[in-house]
């Protein structure tokens, strides 16, 4: 099975961790483990960690009859939560997506001038106010005064992402996307699929008010040169 053909979870948490193998045309996995801590652990045991992945990344590659080249991390805490709102005085002009581009590249620089061992892992828009009104998504091409975009980031510590790219390249393999639980579960509140599911959804950009983070070496594309749905 070639690597385009499947897709590998892990899920990362206080109590347990949970590594999850499946097709991309499935629903259903074909190999999923799981190890329940015997107490809460209040940090990540990395030692844990490489000894469970170690017992079960060669089960999956006999399976598959292959080798994991990218896995997807699912991590429940550990993440630092900052609400920031941007405001940008329009004066009776059209809100475009340049306005945009320059208010959420600011909101960046910020963040990542404030707190700089941390990595920006999620970028969500929470509302857009323009003239004093709520609106769920981008009003584009709309004259206004003001705008103001209330955005919430989910960022990791660094070192955690570099700790955890160390052991995955012991296997040679390659972290494709780290998603937020938290986020997740409180995204798809009361909805019946299960959070592997899920995750693959938010990765291929379910939320229209999530901003794709387009990593640094990415030919040629600017940091906020792709939107998902955020001019619907």
């Amino acid at each position: 099975m070639s690597n385009s053909e499947f897709e590998t979870y892990l899920y990362i948490s206080s109590e347990k961790f949970i590594i999850l193998s499946k097709r991309n045309t499935d629903k259903e996995h074909f190999f999923k483990e799981k190890f329940m801590f015997d107490k809460f652990k209040k940090n990540l045991d990395l030692e844990l960690l490489n000894q469970f992945l170690s017992e079960n990344i060669f089960k999956i590659e006999k399976n598959i009859n292959g080798f994991i080249k990218n896995i997807n991390l699912i991590i429940e805490k550990n993440f630092l939560e900052i609400k920031i709102s941007i405001k940008k005085d329009n004066y009776d002009k059209i809100i475009d997506k340049k306005i945009l581009n320059y208010s959420l590249g600011d909101a960046k620089r910020q963040v990542k001038e404030n707190y700089n061992n941390y990595e920006i892992i999620h970028l969500l828009v929470e509302r857009y106010f323009v003239n004093n009104k709520a609106y769920d998504y981008f009003p584009l091409n709309k004259k206004a005064d003001n705008l103001i975009i209330d955005l919430n980031f989910l960022c990791l510590s660094k070192k955690l992402i570099k700790d955890l790219e160390q052991i995955f390249r012991n296997y040679q393999i390659r972290i494709n996307k780290i998603v937020s639980a938290d986020y997740i579960e409180k995204y798809f509140e009361n909805k019946d699929s299960d959070i592997f599911s899920n995750c693959q959804r938010i990765i291929e950009g379910t939320n229209q008010n999530e901003v794709l983070l387009v990593a640094k070496n990415q030919k040629k594309l600017g940091f906020f040169e792709r939107f998902f749905h955020l001019f619907s």
